[in-house]
């Protein structure tokens, strides 16, 4: 009897600590409740120079090909694409015509149509490699009101956000990959040397839009938001990465998630726009295409 008896109080205590292991894994997030944020509209004027400079190329592509003899807009994205690419060389004659915005336009839509065909989520893939959430976290509070001077700072070429989430990955665990290879292949991630070289820092270690396809592919799992509510929260966790998408679909800003608020929300931290405080139901729709958050762990 006394056997059994200390048999059944070793199996209580096991119970016990594996109830208290399973709160432990969930207690890190506190629960979710009602609250939904859906009501920001975008901002027509948003500080952010990426923002700033892709306005002013899509402004300029719309009224390119309405100089043609066209009617669009900058929804018509898919339709300003095709006519681009259709109308290539005749529209390098065009005298004064700036080919930097008409190429930049071109290879951005030919990825937001490459990221939108891999849709809006992706579950269950297993974890690529171990990931330090608390070490990406970590560093995102230590550098995110200053510059780690082993990275080079890109805020003169468009913004240094999606560098800055790159640096959190890295620091979190997240290997580079292709290093020393071809910078604009978009298989690749890695970031060399302390100056500005496009050379030597992938563009999707860089860019927004770049970063968005490269760990659409590389994240545990991915998807899309256009609230934050109790649905997003239970998908986000410290040291996941964020992605800000415009209208049309293309990645604006970069972000991640060092914390957790009341009402189903995020704390964020970011460069270019430095901050370790925002909450993301104030800025997740400010470009006007809501967000996507991807699994890290």
């Amino acid at each position: 009897m006394k056997k059994l008896f200390l048999t059944f109080i070793t199996l209580v205590a096991v119970v016990a600590m594996s109830l208290m292991s399973v709160y432990a894994a969930t207690s890190e997030k506190p629960a979710a409740d009602n609250t939904i944020h859906s009501s920001m509209q975008p901002l027509q004027s948003s500080s952010d120079p990426e923002w700033q400079r892709i306005c002013q190329e899509e402004d300029y592509i719309v009224q390119l090909i309405n100089g043609l003899g066209q009617s669009t807009d900058r929804a018509g994205w898919q339709f300003n694409l095709n006519f681009l690419k259709t109308n290539i060389d005749s529209i390098r004659q065009i005298p004064g015509v700036n080919m930097d915005y008409v190429n930049d336009y071109i290879q951005a839509y030919d990825l937001v149509t490459q990221n939108e065909a891999m849709g809006n989520s992706r579950q269950n893939i297993s974890p690529r490699v171990t990931y330090d959430f608390t070490s990406a976290v970590n560093y995102a509070n230590q550098y995110y009101s200053t510059y780690n001077t082993a990275y080079p700072s890109w805020d003169s070429l468009g913004g240094d956000c999606a560098n800055f989430i790159s640096q959190c990955l890295y620091a979190g665990g997240k290997a580079m990959v292709g290093v020393g290879g071809t910078a604009s292949d978009f298989n690749n991630w890695f970031s060399s040397g302390t100056t500005q070289n496009t050379n030597l820092v992938s563009s999707t270690w860089r860019g927004a839009d770049d970063f968005r396809n490269f760990w659409q592919v590389h994240c545990t799992k991915y998807s899309k938001f256009t609230a934050v509510d109790a649905t997003s929260y239970a998908f986000g966790w410290t040291g996941d990465a964020i992605t800000l998408l415009d209208s049309n679909g293309r990645g604006i800003h970069t972000l991640i998630i060092v914390g957790y608020a009341t009402g189903n929300d995020f704390v964020i931290a970011a460069h270019t726009g430095s901050t370790n405080s925002t909450n993301l139901s104030t800025i997740y729709n400010e470009f006007g295409g809501g967000y996507l958050i991807y699994n890290m762990r």
